[in-house]
């Protein structure tokens, strides 16, 4: 309806615009000619509301896509590497055929000829590598008897013949024969007269029907024996180092056979200073849980400690394995001469080392003798001249530790002290000190002439201690 004025009535306007609205939402259009004016055209499209089985079914048509992508390419890809494979096996099986072919011949003609040990040694060393790759290509079609010929032309191109197997091994037995002639195993019986262990001792003395022995196992409170030709002999404790923990045992064996007495021998006593690196050594006694075992192998180090108080003493390392050993087993290390050169000492690490004998000789003797050593009670470093001079201290043996209730306790030495005389006589390395030490009689007062700081400078100090022993007589 429009004004006398001949305009619109706005209200009419607004009623056709909401009626063209709700048309358009129940899904009518209007034609866009019967639109007038600026009024906006309406067009709206109701989409219908997505439900979880919509996406689930979504994403389980995405992943039956993926899988049959990832199924098509790796079928794809076997089977580009087959034919690829197949290709090249077919391009060279011809060479392969004829190089196997041809060191199957040479595999057969080697066998039947064997190299002579005086053959050049070009060709030594050119068969010794054929006969290597014929073991390796070969060993799964060849017979023992094939394999064993290639190994004895091996041995001989180094020059080393098939036979000296067989020697070696009789050579190493006759090596052990004559070493545990001078070894006794002894039955430890515990102080409740029941349980009982084995422990290997080493004969140093024989006479008068009683034979010594030494060892490094704690037997000072035990009673044993020792078992000869299905006898037993009592065993019982003369004598212990309290700083080494050696033992001298003595068995009565005056009721044995004058035969038996006479298989028993003392072995002798080897250099163990000349033992190096490298050098095949023999260890036997209660090295694998159980007295008798035996072991071979080489020398892998040596090294200086100061394990003992009042000396140095040298550690013998081997390749060979001793976690079996029980601690207290005892053990000893031979030169290839048969000779002693190392009472073996179980630490528990499982590496099978030797104290070296040129260090306790002078302990083994005194105790053999039935006498005692004369105790300072230190742990000491050797300083030298030029150490000396270079770190301004004064030459001697640098106190590092004083043992406890020691005669160097007792005097008042202290660590830090540079220990340079015992009774007067020079004492600034190990063995010098070692030797006063041993060749003062126990009656004797010791007179320790060390050096000692004192504000800016050193002084030389005597200090006195009575002379007291280390071996434990029993």
């Amino acid at each position: 309806m429009a004004y006398p004025d001949g305009t619109e009535n706005p209200q009419e306007k607004q009623s056709d615009s909401v009626e063209s609205v709700h048309k358009t939402q129940s899904g009518l259009q209007y034609d866009s000619e019967k639109r007038t004016g600026r009024e906006p055209f309406i067009r709206e499209r109701i989409m219908p509301k997505r439900d979880w089985k919509h996406y689930l079914l979504v994403g389980i048509l995405v992943l039956a896509a993926a899988c049959v992508m990832g199924i098509s390419v790796g079928v794809g890809v076997s089977f580009a590497t087959n034919l690829f494979q197949k290709q090249k096996d077919e391009g060279t099986g011809t060479t392969q055929t004829d190089d196997t072919e041809k060191e199957t011949e040479a595999v057969t003609l080697e066998t039947t000829t064997e190299p002579s040990y005086d053959e050049t040694e070009t060709k030594s060393t050119d068969s010794e590598s054929d006969y290597e790759e014929n073991v390796q290509d070969e060993k799964s079609t060849l017979g023992r008897e094939e394999i064993e010929q290639l190994i004895g032309q091996m041995m001989n191109s180094r020059g080393v013949a098939t036979d000296d197997i067989g020697a070696y091994s009789n050579t190493v037995k006759s090596l052990y024969a004559d070493i545990n002639t001078g070894i006794l195993d002894v039955t430890v019986l515990s102080q409740d007269g029941y349980s009982h262990s084995e422990i290997s001792t080493l004969i140093v003395g024989k006479g008068g029907g009683y034979i010594s022995l030494l060892t490094m196992a704690d037997f000072a409170n035990d009673t044993g024996y020792v078992t000869i030709d299905d006898v037993s002999y009592p065993v019982s404790v003369t004598g212990q180092d309290m700083v080494t923990g050696l033992t001298m045992l003595t068995a009565d064996l005056s009721g044995a056979d004058a035969d038996c007495l006479e298989l028993l021998k003392v072995p002798l006593l080897g250099d163990s200073d000349s033992v190096n690196v490298g050098d095949i050594v023999i260890a036997t006694g209660n090295l694998m849980g159980f007295a008798g075992s035996s072991q071979i192998g080489m020398v892998t180090g040596r090294v200086k400690v100061n394990t003992f108080v009042d000396m140095e003493c040298s550690e013998i390392y081997t390749d060979m394995n001793c976690e079996a050993a029980d601690e207290d087993g005892g053990g000893f290390l031979f030169n290839l001469s048969g000779e002693l050169v190392g009472i073996i000492a179980n630490d528990g690490s499982g590496t099978l080392k030797a104290y070296a004998v040129n260090d306790l000789k002078l302990i083994m003797e005194h105790m053999e003798e039935g006498e005692n050593l004369v105790y300072l009670g230190i742990h000491g470093q050797e300083i030298s001249e030029e150490q000396a001079e270079r770190n301004g201290l004064a030459e001697g043996i640098y106190v590092q530790e004083v043992a406890a209730d020691s005669p160097a306790y007792q005097a008042g030495l202290q660590a830090g002290d540079i220990i340079v005389s015992i009774n007067g006589k020079p004492a600034i390395t190990e063995n010098e000190l070692g030797n006063v030490l041993g060749n003062t009689d126990m009656e004797t007062e010791l007179v320790i002439g060390i050096m000692r700081w004192s504000r800016s400078e050193y002084t030389q100090i005597s200090l006195t201690a009575d002379a007291s022993g280390r071996i434990r007589k029993y």
